[in-house]
């Protein structure tokens, strides 16, 4: 697989590119705030066309880029139904405390060409075989996208958006965030995964799913 990604904006928002090989279709995860021009020319580098953009939640450093790429080069947008209020109303998941300021230039209306999840679900895109969990906790429509591997002896990746991250659980902080939520997610995803699987989130570095499980036990903790 070709996997791509850099910190977009000023908020450092991870933004992937996923492909099973270059020159063919790919999967575009979380396009951030400046994301575009930086996107457009790895499409162009390694000659890609985006199948889908996935929003591993609607918060506005993850989407802030979305309604743009759906304009400017057709491609269907897709966020779990709970965060879908987010995209036209970026302060709406805001505390009054945050700075206003930090919303300016950012698309008030969602993407013409919206894909809502309603749970989780097995996708196929972009030659990809992509399972979206649901899991709600940082944010009610939190999603992590597990892809499945392409070749033998390749890991499967997991795109944790803000629900995890290498050393650290997400922050349930925000309205409508819950810990109680977020772990139980994490318990029922992340337990039956191999320690193999690479965790790819929303900001900072990716790690493989056992080094995360030596740093968090929670991780190590069977569904229940």
């Amino acid at each position: 697989m070709l996997l791509l990604s850099f910190p977009a904006g000023r908020f450092g928002t991870n933004c992937y590119v996923l492909a099973a090989e270059p020159g063919g279709p790919c999967l575009i995860v979380d396009p951030g705030q400046a994301a575009t021009a930086p996107l457009l020319r790895l499409l162009a580098e390694h000659r890609l066309d985006p199948a889908v953009v996935l929003l591993t939640h609607g918060h506005m450093d993850h989407s802030w880029c979305a309604r743009e790429l759906c304009a400017d080069i057709g491609v269907p947008v897709l966020v779990h139904a709970a965060d879908r209020f987010m995209l036209a109303d970026p302060a709406a998941p805001l505390p009054a405390s945050f700075p206003g300021h930090l919303l300016a230039g950012y698309p008030e209306t969602e993407p013409e060409r919206l894909t809502l999840l309603e749970g989780s679900a097995d996708l196929e895109q972009a030659g990809l075989r992509v399972r979206a969990h649901h899991s709600p906790g940082h944010t009610a429509g939190s999603t992590m996208f597990r892809v499945d591997p392409v070749r033998d002896g390749d890991p499967s990746l997991l795109f944790t958006g803000d629900t995890l991250l290498a050393d650290r659980l997400g922050d349930t902080g925000l309205p409508g965030g819950s810990q109680a939520r977020l772990e139980s997610s994490l318990r029922h995803i992340c337990g039956p995964l191999d320690d193999n699987t690479m965790l790819l989130p929303g900001h900072g570095p990716a790690a493989a799913l056992g080094a995360a499980r030596r740093a968090l036990p929670l991780l190590r903790s069977p569904a229940v």
